[in-house]
């Protein structure tokens, strides 16, 4: 713990000081290549931060698919079923897929079981009861 507390309280204040900050923006186009080289690790660090931090906060820049097998030359994939097709259905129910894993889409199958031991996800199925 010592090294730990002295670092904190010594070591790293002593690095911060020794850096060749300027005073103001306009003060970056005057620093020297090694001075650059010198603040290299901190602007590495901060800018890595940040981007961890936007990355966490908006999921990255781009949209990342859902469904990845089903209809997917279809602009819109949409499924309808007439109510009294769930009231002549076995147990008078049905069971929709809402993970985009089922292999019987648009009806469940349980593959969001699967899928959600993977991902931490607690995706399940609609249940429509007559």
């Amino acid at each position: 713990m010592d090294v730990i507390k002295q670092s904190l309280t010594e070591a790293l204040p002593r690095y911060l000081k020794a850096l060749p900050i300027p005073d103001d923006f306009a003060g970056f186009a005057e620093l020297s290549s090694q001075e650059w080289i010198a603040l290299a690790p901190v602007l590495l660090f901060v800018f890595g931060l940040v981007f961890l931090i936007v990355e966490g906060l908006f999921g990255g820049s781009g949209s990342k698919r859902i469904n990845t097998t089903i209809k997917l030359k279809e602009e819109k994939v949409v499924d309808s079923e007439a109510t009294s097709a769930i009231a002549k259905a076995k147990d008078g129910k049905k069971v929709y897929c809402r993970c985009w894993k089922s292999k019987t889409f648009p009806y469940c199958d349980k593959s969001h079981v699967e899928h959600n031991a993977a991902t931490g996800d607690n995706v399940g199925p609609l249940v429509i009861k007559a």
